[in-house]
């Protein structure tokens, strides 16, 4: 499978669809734990997104608050993610009563209405979504800050007929898979990590929000 290749060449994973193929630069998972069933969300992108701010220290010499700039630009980074031109971003929601990850997801639109037969599910079940920004609006203030909006989006969740995601478990930190979400004919591959941040976290579920009811 392509995942195995992923694994070997120490690459994230690729991108297609009907307007060709992009490599992925940015794949991370999260895991919320509780009652009932373990969700694991994947975020896959073709822009730059770190887990967290690089932990930078202070420069006395320059009098620069490293922290704080490295904050504004992680959190640029994350903006950015979502709304520059070309940006593409696909959402995997994953669904198990166990903590074992690895095997197939088949994607649907209702998973979370669907978490309570879980256990007897097979394929496991699960959601996908994903965004193109085609054009987005670049706006600056007294010429410093700047802020991006997005004027022309694909956006597409998962619907029938499901589609499936072939995940591996290599390790307590690695997820490689591959995923198809149909009917948008997004398919590609991924090498993801593991990101314990929860303010990255509480921004990508925001954004599979907001996708759940985009026109």
């Amino acid at each position: 499978m392509i995942w195995a290749l992923l694994a070997i060449a120490g690459c994230m994973g690729t991108l297609r669809s009907d307007e060709g193929t992009d490599r992925v630069r940015s794949a991370l998972w999260f895991s919320e734990t509780a009652e009932g069933p373990t969700q694991t969300l994947v975020l896959i992108t073709n822009s730059a997104l770190p887990c967290a701010p690089e932990d930078t220290p202070d420069d006395p010499a320059t009098g620069l608050d490293e922290q704080a700039a490295a904050l504004q630009y992680w959190n640029a980074q994350v903006s950015s993610a979502f709304s520059r031109e070309g940006a593409i971003v696909v959402m995997l929601g994953l669904y198990t009563w166990s903590a074992d990850r690895a095997g197939d997801y088949a994607l649907t639109e209702d998973a979370l209405e669907q978490h309570l037969s879980l256990l007897e599910a097979s394929p496991r079940v699960g959601f996908g979504a994903w965004l193109r920004v085609n054009e987005s609006e670049v706006t600056e203030t007294n010429g410093i800050f700047s802020n991006t909006t997005p004027t022309d989006v694909d956006v597409d969740a998962a619907a029938a007929p499901p589609s499936v995601v072939t995940l591996d478990e290599p390790d307590e930190e690695q997820l490689i898979g591959d995923f198809e979400i149909v009917p948008a004919g997004v398919t590609g591959s991924f090498h993801a990590t593991q990101c314990a941040n929860a303010a990255l976290y509480t921004a990508v579920v925001a954004e599979v929000i907001a996708l759940q009811y985009a026109p």
